[in-house]
């Protein structure tokens, strides 16, 4: 069983199969496919874009090896390697009174204007933990992508959270409707999570790589710079 466990820990190729949390997938999925073929070749990855309550059940079925999702998540058989963190953004429409601000407060944001992800999105949870309360809008208009989002703010007003990394994919007229917060932003942690039982310990190591090669240097997890996991 040991020389077996040893095997399976610097196995360097084989299939890798990962979720990836919709709010997460769209800055990470294109460049790491590519990073992957590019450094890791005869690794086989294949993603699939899922909320997380999907992906722990999947993670627990062995039907996913590992996952990239917002933590914490506070579960003992899961095994969580924080890769990075990322601020959010506030983006506001220009006819909304908080466009005249150049960086806001949490606290100033009234939540009757905010649009937000439908149900089951962990993001929705995090922004109405920085914005204590709920919004108007959310019976009647509720998105499922951080695109949608924008569009809705664009032809309805009010304003709208978004992840850091989302800010490179906008057109320079939509950058110009972002707003930072100050001094106590909000940030969020984006882990790699396993199961306790995954044992491939290279395999992880390369996914890592991929990430770390792909994520701005200045949002990686400072452990992570320094050290390859050890499972």
């Amino acid at each position: 069983l040991k020389e077996m466990t040893r095997t399976e820990k610097e196995m360097e190729s084989g299939t890798v199969r990962i979720g990836v949390i919709p709010t997460v997938a769209p800055y990470i999925l294109p460049r790491l496919f590519k990073q992957m073929q590019k450094d890791s070749p005869q690794i086989e990855l294949k993603a699939f874009e899922l909320r997380t309550a999907v992906i722990i059940e999947q993670l627990r079925k062995a039907e996913l090896d590992m996952a990239i999702l917002a933590t914490p998540l506070y579960h003992e058989d899961i095994l969580e390697i924080p890769l990075y963190y990322e601020k959010f953004l506030a983006y506001i429409s220009p006819q909304d009174p908080l466009y005249q601000s150049s960086e806001i407060e949490a606290s100033q944001m009234p939540t009757k204007h905010l649009w937000v992800l439908k149900e089951g999105h962990c993001m929705r949870n995090q922004i109405f933990n920085f914005c204590d309360g709920t919004s108007d809008y959310n019976g009647f208009y509720e998105a499922g992508s951080i695109t949608t989002l924008v569009n809705i703010v664009d032809a309805n007003g009010g304003y709208t959270i978004i992840p850091e990394l989302h800010r490179s994919l906008l057109p320079r007229e939509q950058q110009d409707n972002i707003r930072e917060f100050g001094e106590s932003s909000p940030v969020r942690e984006i882990s790699l999570i396993i199961r306790q039982d995954y044992v491939r310990q290279r395999m992880v190591n390369s996914l890592v790589d991929a990430v770390k090669a792909i994520i701005p240097d200045s949002m990686i997890n400072a452990r992570l710079k320094k050290f390859a996991v050890k499972l």
